[in-house]
């Protein structure tokens, strides 16, 4: 179902632009997919993970090639508390870097796996139009997540 709906959502971009399908730029097929709340990335299993030191924080990830390290060696700090990642499509950041309002129902976690595979203790349900106040500017912990610190309620 994920590649029908993949499938379909390019044919409707390429239409609509009068361009071949393979063409479609993947960016604004990636940013369609998303609006519609589809999974782009395959549930992890449920296990020993990676780890990776990223925005100065060791944060669980998904990688190519598991390694299953269960720590970054006190490279970097782990998250704290009030330290999320959360899934840059997902959010829209007020121009000072001080809110950040959800988009959709989403989640904010400990780690780069699925909600489902992480414990209820490494994920936070966070209804659409919830506005979190934050302590800083997002960082880029890569491409797809920020690391953001809530401000106290």
């Amino acid at each position: 179902m994920i590649v029908g709906h993949a499938a379909g959502a390019a044919a409707a971009l390429a239409a609509a632009a009068s361009v071949a399908v393979q063409d479609v730029d993947l960016n604004t097929l990636k940013a369609a997919l998303v609006a519609d709340r589809q999974t782009l990335r395959l549930s992890q299993p449920v296990g020993p993970q990676n780890f990776a030191c990223r925005a100065e924080r060791c944060i669980g990830i998904v990688a190519s090639t598991p390694v299953y390290n269960a720590s970054c060696d006190a490279h970097c700090a782990p998250l704290g508390a009030r330290e999320w990642l959360a899934l840059k499509a997902h959010w829209v950041v007020d121009s000072g870097g001080g809110t950040m309002t959800a988009q959709f129902e989403t989640w904010l976690k400990k780690s780069e796996l699925t909600s489902e595979a992480l414990p209820v203790n490494e994920k936070m349900n966070v209804n659409a139009g919830a506005v979190e106040r934050l302590v800083a500017p997002p960082s880029a912990a890569d491409d797809d997540y920020w690391l953001v610190a809530l401000a106290a309620n």
